[in-house]
């Protein structure tokens, strides 16, 4: 293809480099909603053995750059966080091309410049956000085909690893320590270092954990309602990670908890009501925890 059928698409990369570089986004959602349409004029999406090499390289890199960009559009206003999850779907192909010809161990990959591509960032970056919005049958779904392409990248990857462990801490019940990952990532947000020999990952990881920590809190919060008949406001402030007794006051309104003096009371099944008497043992042991018994070491258990 001539170059100069790709002016329209190198003036798109560049500006979204600068737009970027720069930190101004105010233009950016035009930059995000004209990648598509250009890329359908080249026949960026035609992936076939005869796609020119060239516009293959030039329309990964524009639709990367679309999805980062997206990323940052999403922080500002949560409304566009389908720019991000469209992004990738347009990615989606490109990527499969290239896992296709890794798996094949065909040289024709270098020609696509593997190297350039930014495949494990923007791949871990939808895992954590299939993470905030609770999606793990589609997180295990795509974390299995990266893992039938080479399991040691993906083990050995900072970024793969990142929302692998956070999946791992969250679906055994860990939100201790998921909560921990997520809070420890935010104070390597600006650091120079990583902290704890762990890999710094990109700015834009950084982005949904607002999100992942109001969703663990939801399932420490399902835990609680399982575990508990009632807590009293202070205990059910340390258990929740929330600031302040006021907090915690608003957050169980918001799930229709009872309020009565100073405790919360968990709304209870038909079931688990009859089974109350059987359980009555157990939650008596379980009382032990507002007595100030290793509140932080034991949310980790609640399942």
């Amino acid at each position: 293809m001539p170059d100069k059928d790709l002016g329209e698409l190198l003036d798109l990369i560049a500006a979204f480099k600068s737009n970027l570089q720069r930190k101004q986004f105010n233009q950016a959602e035009k930059l995000v909603q004209k990648t598509a349409p250009i890329l359908h004029k080249l026949g960026a999406f035609s992936l076939t053995t005869s796609i020119d090499d060239k516009l293959f390289c030039l329309a990964r890199e524009a639709l990367e750059l679309s999805a980062i960009t997206s990323l940052h559009l999403r922080e500002d206003d949560p409304r566009n966080q389908a720019l991000f999850t469209t992004s990738y779907k347009l990615l989606k192909p490109f990527y499969d091309r290239e896992q296709a010809l890794q798996m094949a161990k065909d040289p024709a990959l270098e020609r696509l410049n593997p190297s350039a591509s930014q495949r494990n960032k923007i791949t871990a970056l939808y895992l954590v956000y299939l993470l905030s919005e609770g999606n793990i049958t589609e997180f295990d779904t795509v974390l299995a085909g990266l893992r039938d392409v080479d399991e040691d990248s993906v083990k050995n990857d900072p970024m793969l690893k990142y929302p692998i462990d956070l999946a791992a801490s969250m679906t055994d019940g860990r939100y201790n320590v998921a909560w921990e990952q997520l809070k420890q990532q935010a104070r390597k947000k600006g650091n120079s270092e990583a902290l704890s020999g762990q890999a710094k990952l990109p700015e834009e990881f950084e982005i949904f954990s607002p999100v992942l920590l109001s969703t663990i809190r939801m399932w420490m919060a399902a835990s609680a309602e399982k575990a508990y008949e009632s807590l009293s406001i202070s205990s059910a402030k340390d258990v929740l990670k929330l600031d302040s007794e006021g907090d915690v006051v608003e957050f169980a309104e918001s799930r229709d908890w009872i309020l009565r003096d100073g405790r919360i009371y968990f709304p209870q099944s038909e079931a688990e009501q009859v089974q109350g008497s059987e359980k009555s043992a157990s939650r008596a042991s379980r009382s032990i925890i507002e007595n100030g018994i290793g509140y932080a070491q034991q949310l980790g258990t609640i399942v």
